[in-house]
């Protein structure tokens, strides 16, 4: 539900109960005939990334620590105290912080490899795919310390990267047609915050796919580099 393949709706029949149902995209992508039914693709993951984080996110520590937390290196303890802050500056009903710390360690469980001395399950020892994003690594500072990993991914290709730069637009401005790197790398929801990408490795990925798109270019007015779309967003974005 989280990464919107999936929605919640009332049961036709039984008023408390409810019936999941996928959704447009989980059809598209995980269906049968689906573009990647057994998520082979890294392009898959960064696309259920994106997703869960964009807007109307419902993972409200997730999008604290991708969009909003400062720090490049840090420890989980810093990264519990910022998001229990950041939840007592909201109108929200306060949770415990062992809440918090829970929600936390299933984070930095989700996107890279946790470091134990006791004894694990085979469940414990198992690694979730989204850790092969490469978006958080461990730190050399210490044990329990992180780091976020910014600039081009390896396993993200150009059009996921142009996908989720139209997609912001679509949210953010839909009646645009252009967006400065900058605001790609920087604003709130951005794709720069949420998938840890600089200006120029935007710039790199808008570049390369220009040249499979008609409906994608580059521009630099006044020496600022910015995407131009020849059409609406959502739309062009479906055709990549």
């Amino acid at each position: 539900v989280a990464t919107k393949v999936l929605v919640r709706k009332p049961h036709p029949t039984r008023s408390r109960q409810s019936v999941y149902l996928p959704t447009n995209l989980g059809e598209a992508l995980l269906g049968e005939g689906g573009l990647d039914p057994f998520m082979e693709d890294p392009s898959s993951l960064w696309m259920l990334h994106w997703q869960a984080l964009s807007h109307q996110s419902s993972l409200p520590i997730w999008w604290s620590v991708f969009n909003d937390f400062p720090a490049i290196e840090f420890s989980e303890d810093e990264l519990v105290r910022y998001c229990a802050d950041e939840i007592a500056a909201t109108t929200w009903s306060q949770p415990k912080e062992t809440s918090v710390r829970k929600d936390v360690d299933c984070l930095l469980r989700m996107y890279t490899t946790r470091q134990t001395r006791h004894r694990q399950s085979i469940d414990e020892m198992l690694d979730s795919p989204f850790r092969d994003l490469g978006l958080v690594a461990p730190a050399a500072s210490g044990d329990r310390t992180y780091r976020f990993v910014r600039g081009k991914k390896p396993t993200m290709s150009a059009i996921a990267v142009a996908y989720a730069c139209l997609d912001f637009l679509a949210v953010s401005d839909p009646d645009a047609r252009t967006a400065s790197m900058n605001r790609l790398a920087a604003d709130p929801g951005s794709p720069g915050r949420l998938l840890k990408l600089t200006e120029d490795s935007i710039a790199a990925a808008i570049e390369e796919v220009s040249g499979l798109s008609e409906q994608i270019s580059m521009a630099s007015p006044a020496g600022t580099s910015q995407l131009v779309v020849d059409g609406e967003p959502v739309a062009v974005a479906s055709q990549l």
